[in-house]
């Protein structure tokens, strides 16, 4: 099943869940294993606290995921580190002279969790709030990282050596689905097709509305009387009513 990429669409708050998965290409981890790593680390945290102050910590609310299933960076750290994979913080002008040499990034803004990994020598973005991959070219990776930042993005370099072989590749999963280049192809076609259309028809109603505006003075009084020209008119209605092409 070689030139597969795997890809999870956003559930919930979920987006810890399925930035690990993209990052690792497979069903790796589910929310319930990031819960336990979540645990194990308040449960340290708590620990720690109470050997400086010296009284035994009392547990509050989790400082590593929250309710609604969104989790922290050491949760994400730790279940990456199982693998043998690091976390390095990226700065923007380690960036400027476009020489990368990280297979992956994981990315945070606004709340969201998104990873850019290189698979099968290509980039892709690997976002859970698209309907598939995103093919990123090689040419343009500087500037969209770069951009990302000043966007407000954290963003860390993920280094080590990736799995390899998933025993589940290429079959059906809870959250993810398995692409190949021409699928993810395809709906890049159709959003651009919805695009279009959704910019004709901005288009068509930006006509509508100046020819109602020609056919008005400020006052809202019909400047072009069907008396005077009722087959102007008559033609004039029929293109408000029907969208172009």
């Amino acid at each position: 099943m070689e030139g597969l990429i795997y890809h999870e669409q956003q559930t919930g708050r979920l987006c810890g869940v399925h930035v690990i998965n993209c990052l690792l290409q497979g069903e790796f981890f589910t929310e319930i294993e990031l819960g336990n790593l979540a645990q194990a680390l308040d449960s340290e945290e708590r620990a720690l606290i109470s050997n400086v102050d010296g009284a035994q910590a009392t547990p509050t609310e989790s400082a590593n995921v929250s309710t609604d299933g969104n989790f922290s960076i050491q949760v994400l750290s730790r279940a990456l580190s199982k693998w043998s994979l690091d976390l390095e913080p990226v700065a923007k002008a380690s960036l400027g002279d476009g020489s990368l040499v990280a297979e992956a990034y994981l990315c945070h803004r606004q709340d969201h969790w998104f990873a850019i990994r290189m698979i099968n020598s290509k980039w892709f973005d690997l976002n859970s709030s698209s309907e598939a991959p995103q093919l990123i070219s090689e040419f343009y990776l500087s500037a969209y990282l770069a951009s990302l930042i000043d966007e407000g993005c954290i963003m860390f370099s993920v280094s080590g050596t990736f799995p390899s072989n998933d025993p589940l590749r290429g079959s059906a999963t809870s959250y993810g689905k398995w692409w190949t280049l021409e699928a993810i192809e395809d709906v890049k076609k159709k959003e651009g097709q919805i695009r279009s259309k959704d910019s004709k028809r901005d288009e068509d109603e930006q006509i509508r509305e100046a020819i109602l505006r020609s056919m008005n003075d400020g006052n809202g009084t019909n400047l072009m009387c069907s008396e005077e020209d009722p087959e102007l008119a008559a033609a004039i209605s029929e293109s408000l009513k029907e969208p172009r092409g």
